[in-house]
C-alpha cells in the first residue's frame, strides 16, 4: 500500500494506516480491523482482536529522527534512515513492527 506518495506500508489489509504530524512528531496510527471469533452464530459480538503483522512502513524523511516508539506502550521499534548524499539532511526511514493490537501508533520525532 502506498499513501499518495507520503509512505509504503506492508501490512495486512484489514490494517488501517493514518498518518497526521502533531508538535513536530510524525504519528502513524494503525487500526486492526480483524476480527477473532463470535461468541455465537446469532450474537455477532466480538470477544478478541487477534494481534497482526509484521508490518514494515518506509518513506521519505527531512532529517533522521531522534527517537521513534510505539505507543501508547512506549515500545522500542527496530527502524533504520538512510542518509541522501545529494540532499543536507534528508533520507529514507524504514521501519518494522513485529506486530500491533487494536491500535497503535508509530512515532517518530
Amino acid at each position: 500500500m502506498e499513501i499518495n506518495g507520503l509512505a509504503k506500508v506492508n501490512a495486512p489489509v484489514n490494517v488501517n494506516v493514518i498518518i497526521r504530524e502533531k508538535d513536530d512528531k510524525l504519528l502513524i496510527n494503525f487500526v486492526n480491523l480483524s476480527s477473532g471469533k463470535t461468541l455465537s452464530p446469532r450474537n455477532a459480538m466480538i470477544e478478541e482482536v487477534p494481534p497482526v503483522g509484521p508490518i514494515s512502513i518506509s518513506m521519505r524523511l527531512d532529517k533522521e529522527p531522534s527517537k521513534v516508539f510505539l505507543a501508547p506502550s512506549n515500545t522500542p521499534v527496530e527502524w533504520e534512515f538512510e542518509k541522501d548524499f545529494s540532499q543536507s539532511e534528508s533520507g529514507l526511514f524504514k521501519a518494522k513492527i513485529n506486530f500491533i493490537g487494536i491500535h497503535d501508533i508509530l512515532v517518530i520525532s
